[in-house]
């Protein structure tokens, strides 16, 4: 196999020159808000597979593309990858919901033995877990920022018999996706309602901060909180005025 050494040198950018995009992982139970999170952010792609978006009801500038087939989440990876779509954030909302259609795709393309038509065998919870593992690595390479979005299930750790709270994904992506990203933030509401964001949580409850730019708990959370947290959020075009 020849490599392009041309092409390696240049794919060689200063730090100084490039700007910075982040990988973020939002989990919560249903409801809690996380989808109104987007509602003000400028130049942004929203995903939805659950329709969450239908709470902006007009007043948002947010982009938004139903996603009804495991094929529609190619095609939008494919669009953002070539360029032809652009944008400063994408939001993939949920990925728990993604896993589903992911699982109708499997079953419809491969032909297994299988105890009914719509149950998923062991080797098809295999290839669902693989490409769902691809897909969410494909999004991450993306030369933009990349928000997901999860619902939380109980898992039981095995050797201390602990309830454990964590993102709602298959498999070893429990671990593995927040891992990956550089924020994991756990959404959750008080007894009065009062919306919060933790990000710095370890046993029951996951979530880290590797930019150190978030309090442990952000009450009330806005867009606005999060793009002067990260000013990458905001469209670069935006960004040089304000500078």
């Amino acid at each position: 196999m020849s490599i392009d050494l041309q092409a390696l040198k240049a794919r060689i950018k200063s730090a100084r020159d490039s700007f910075p995009t982040y990988k973020i992982l939002i989990y919560g139970d249903s409801g809690v808000g996380k989808t109104s999170l987007f509602k003000e952010a400028k130049d942004t792609l929203i995903l939805d597979v659950e329709e969450g978006t239908s709470v902006f009801k007009g007043e948002s500038s947010t982009d938004v593309a139903q996603i009804t087939c495991w094929e529609d989440l190619q095609g939008y990876y494919a669009l953002l990858q070539s360029g032809e779509l652009r944008y400063t954030n994408v939001v993939l909302d949920s990925i728990t919901e993604y896993q589903e259609l992911c699982k109708d795709y499997v079953l419809k393309t491969y032909q297994r033995n299988r105890i009914s038509p719509d149950v998923p065998s062991q080797q098809d919870y295999g290839e669902i877990s693989e490409k769902m593992r691809k897909m969410l690595r494909q999004f991450r390479a993306l030369d933009c920022n990349v928000i997901y979005v999860a619902r939380t299930k109980f898992t039981k750790d095995d050797t201390t018999g602990e309830i454990r709270i964590r993102p709602d994904v298959v498999g070893k992506l429990e671990n593995d996706l927040p891992g990956a990203m550089d924020i994991v933030g756990y959404m959750a509401a008080n007894a009065d309602g009062e919306r919060f964001i933790c990000f710095n949580l370890t046993g029951k409850y996951l979530a880290k901060d590797r930019t150190h730019s978030f309090p442990d708990v952000l009450k009330n959370p806005t867009w606005a909180d999060f793009e002067k947290a990260l000013p990458g959020l905001v469209p670069r075009d935006q960004a040089e005025v304000a500078s």
